[in-house]
């Protein structure tokens, strides 16, 4: 039993946005885990795929998140390929690019079609004659062993956006729950000028935790979207007692459910997104990440209990999906410190809270 790579992420209004998704497809599926078998052994360790980097490029997708004046595709269509990104568990650092280059665009940096990964793990700069001096250690940086990484720096005044070329720090390999690289970084060099610049509207950890948070949030929408498809085929084909699981009430009850927590999780991420062409507004951010990381927990587990013993075997694709799931919910900030984060900043509304909330 196979699943084919379908999930309503292709459910598009505008031709334009259908379009994208169904190039995006093209591009993906040779790359997708899922899709393919043949590549799950080097996903699981991380191995980065040059000639899949190469595809990417040609499609234009790591400036997919710039201003449209500057070549980008807009924001609700580049957020469209953020979430087939997560739904095919696509194995390089695509999302983690665009993000990066949105902070680029935003910091008055130049934007690049090579990998980038980025933390908004708090480095120290210091102007120095002709560049910046740079130091400090970052952990659990999405793919620094391969590629360039873009981090949070502060001089004691001011915060920035610093741009590290590959290989000029020391990294130590890591890996989250699903194989993925997350690496830990020391940090001290000195970087031209053109490497380092000033976010235009927020500090740089608020900005660059805002855009890992949302588009963390749109892989997730994407994972669960094909962890509900994955699952419904399965329980239509796979018989008990004569006919299809589907057939019994308690299993249609659990498929409501996480259909459910698909539709809330896209929702949240369309809020999320609300205005980002400017800059983040963090309440939104903060539903956004808190809501799809709730939703993440549900939905595998429950995608789990109606596979049975099936959902658990390596050559069925579920875990590429669940584990996927389990270690996007905490990054750039768990569900629970984004909750509180909302929580305190709605707080001091005290009577007018409502009113804060209906703003949303």
């Amino acid at each position: 039993m196979s699943w084919n790579g379908k999930s309503d992420v292709s459910d598009v209004a505008d031709d334009i946005g259908a379009m994208v998704v169904s190039t995006a497809t093209g591009v993906f599926q040779p790359l997708s885990p899922i899709t393919n078998a043949a590549l799950r052994e080097s996903a699981e360790h991380g191995e980065f795929d040059a000639a899949g980097w190469k595809a990417l490029q040609e499609a234009g997708f790591p400036q997919a998140l710039l201003p449209e004046e500057r070549g980008g595709i807009g924001t609700d269509h580049a957020f469209a390929i953020a979430r087939l990104a997560g739904a095919m568990a696509i194995p390089l650092p695509i999302v983690e690019t665009m993000g990066a280059n949105w902070l680029l665009a935003h910091a008055g940096l130049e934007p690049t079609d090579q990998p980038l990964g980025f933390s908004d793990a708090a480095v120290t700069v210091r102007r120095t004659d002709g560049g910046w001096r740079v130091s400090g250690q970052a952990t659990a940086v999405p793919w620094a062993r391969s590629c360039g990484i873009l981090l949070a720096g502060s001089d004691g005044d001011d915060s920035y956006i610093v741009r590290l070329e590959p290989g000029s720090f020391d990294s130590e390999p890591g890996r989250n729950k699903a194989g993925e690289p997350r690496d830990s970084c020391t940090i001290d060099l000195i970087v031209a000028a053109n490497r380092v610049g000033r976010p235009d509207n927020g500090t740089a950890p608020d900005m660059i935790r805002a855009i890992g948070a949302l588009l963390r949030s749109a892989q997730i929408a994407g994972a669960i979207s094909a962890a509900v498809t994955m699952t419904v085929d399965y329980v239509r084909d796979r018989r008990q007692f004569g006919k299809p699981l589907a057939a019994f009430q308690a299993v249609q009850q659990l498929l409501a459910v996480i259909a459910t927590q698909a539709a809330a999780a896209g929702v949240a991420v369309d809020l999320g997104v609300l205005g980002l062409d400017t800059a983040p507004d963090m309440r939104k951010v903060a539903i956004a990440k808190s809501r799809t990381s709730e939703a993440a927990g549900l939905v595998a587990a429950t995608a789990h209990q109606l596979h049975g013993a099936m959902g658990f075997t390596r050559e069925y694709p579920l875990h590429l999906l669940s584990r996927r799931l389990w270690s996007w919910r905490d990054e750039f900030s768990s569900e629970s410190e984004w909750a509180i984060a909302l929580g305190r900043d709605l707080a001091p509304s005290g009577r007018a809270l409502w009113s804060e909330i209906t703003r949303i």
